[in-house]
């Protein structure tokens, strides 16, 4: 539930988007799906990325921005 929210939140600032590792993917997300999808498409995104960060038993997600976008 908790993703949600959070997604919720980051899809109501929308100026913001460009400073998140995946910004690019979120201001062309709008134009082919309804928000309800892309709000399910953003949770689903922050639970991968929060799966991937316990599973690898990191502390912290420190890669650079570049770093994540090349690992896409």
């Amino acid at each position: 539930m908790l993703f949600v929210q959070a997604t919720k939140v980051m899809l109501m600032r929308p100026n913001r988007w460009l400073d998140s590792s995946f910004g690019d993917w979120l201001t062309k997300a709008p134009e082919r799906m309804h928000r309800n999808n892309l709000t399910v498409a953003l949770t689903n995104k922050l639970a991968r990325m929060r799966w991937s960060i316990l599973k690898t038993q990191k502390t912290a997600f420190s890669a650079s921005r570049d770093e994540v976008t090349a690992g896409l």
